[in-house]
C-alpha cells in the first residue's frame, strides 16, 4: 500500500477531465476498500486531504442528488 498524498489525489481528479470523480473512484485508484473496517483510517485521511484541497482552491465539490463529485480547478 502506498502512502496517501495530496499530489496523488490531485492527479486522479485531474485525470477525470471535466467529468469529475466520486470519492469511491478515488478510493479504488488508491487501493482502499470502500467498506472494509481495516481501511477506515485511510478513508478518513483521504477525506481530510480532500477538504484541504478544497480550502486551498485546487478542487471544487459539487453535489448532484446524493452523489458528491470532485473537480479540478487549479494547481496549488
Amino acid at each position: 500500500m502506498t502512502e496517501i498524498e495530496e499530489d496523488k489525489i490531485l492527479e486522479i481528479i485531474k485525470g477525470s477531465n471535466k467529468d469529475g470523480v466520486t470519492i469511491s473512484v478515488i478510493y479504488g485508484k488508491l487501493g482502499i476498500s470502500v467498506r472494509a473496517k481495516a481501511d477506515e483510517g485511510k478513508r478518513e485521511e483521504v477525506k481530510k486531504l480532500l477538504d484541504d484541497l478544497i480550502k486551498k482552491g485546487a478542487i471544487k465539490e459539487k453535489t448532484k442528488g446524493k452523489t458528491k463529485r470532485y473537480y479540478f480547478v487549479k494547481e496549488v
